[in-house]
């Protein structure tokens, strides 16, 4: 990369980062080669709250907060499948409606402290929040639930910190909310940007479950297997007649192409595919920044499905 980074390759790198521990993501943002070139300092955080977990770093009046996405804990499937709906929080309007799954990881970043001997151990994000200077610029990005996450945290900034300047960069998020949400957030964070590999499953949920069904081909080596069916059925049955809407303005297009599977159908290529189509990795890829360390070690995409 040797054009100054876009904020977005600087986002999608901050969010992949997220899945880091503490000492990989001080080794991340001291590499020169990935799109933070070195240049934002870690200001708060890690802090974590009921395996939410999030941090903030800084470039002079420049801040971004990234929020980590979906890891294996009860806490954050929970999270992930919570759809029923509740009031945005921050918000004194009661109309815009949010999944209370996205609400709970806020109020639990909004509980986290960062440990001793980290930047802001022992002070929540509010009070960090309330350092910063007037007009000060603060990203708020994430990937996965990160992604969701972040979209409902940058309401609550902005509500509670009206003389920040907020924008979020996310990237593959399940629809945070109803379209009243959708209008609010647009009005509220005009300047957003919400980045979806058109081949990933996530974002199609919860407002297009019938598309993750067909994906990947009806039919053949990556025919939707019966257990995915079986939990988009359940899913749709806790949705009831709740109707969500994707927020945020649009990036322009990206796409992955479907990665080969091996003859034959199985389960395994298409839970496979749906992986790759969603990787922090991909978005890595897609956007033209450096991969972040840690797995996988070849080069990314993989050129052949299952992968390991």
């Amino acid at each position: 990369m040797t054009n100054q980074p876009s904020i977005d390759q600087v986002a999608i790198t901050l969010a992949a980062l997220a899945y880091q521990d503490q000492a990989g993501l001080d080794t991340g943002l001291g590499d020169p080669s990935l799109a933070t070139r070195g240049n934002w300092e870690l200001q708060w955080g890690q802090a974590t709250h009921l395996d939410n977990l999030a941090y903030v770093v800084g470039n002079g009046e420049r801040y971004c907060l990234a929020v980590r996405g979906t890891i294996m804990s009860v806490f954050n499937i929970f999270e992930d499948i919570d759809v029923g709906l509740t009031a945005v929080p921050g918000s004194s309007d009661p109309t815009p409606m949010v999944s209370k799954g996205w609400a709970d990881a806020v109020n639990n970043i909004l509980e986290a402290t960062p440990d001793a001997g980290t930047p802001g151990a022992g002070t929540s994000l509010q009070a960090f929040l309330s350092s910063l200077p007037a007009g000060a610029t603060m990203y708020v990005t994430g990937h996965s639930l990160g992604a969701s996450t972040a979209q409902v945290l940058a309401c609550w900034i902005k509500e509670t910190f009206p003389n920040l300047v907020v924008e979020p960069h996310t990237f593959a998020n399940p629809t945070a909310g109803t379209a009243d949400f959708a209008a609010y957030f647009a009005k509220l964070l005009p300047n957003s940007v919400r980045w979806d590999n058109a081949n990933d499953n996530i974002p199609r949920g919860y407002g297009q479950l019938g598309a993750v069904r067909s994906s990947y081909a009806e039919s053949g080596p990556l025919r939707c297997p019966d257990t995915a069916r079986v939990a988009l059925d359940a899913l749709e049955a806790l949705l009831g007649r709740t109707t969500y809407v994707q927020a945020g303005t649009p990036s322009p297009p990206i796409e992955l192409p479907i990665v080969p599977a091996a003859a034959g159908t199985t389960s395994d290529q298409w839970y496979a595919e749906l992986g790759v189509q969603h990787s922090s990795y991909t978005y890595l890829h897609l956007l033209g920044a450096p991969l972040v360390s840690g797995q996988p070690a070849e080069p990314w995409p993989p050129q052949a499905l299952p992968y390991k």
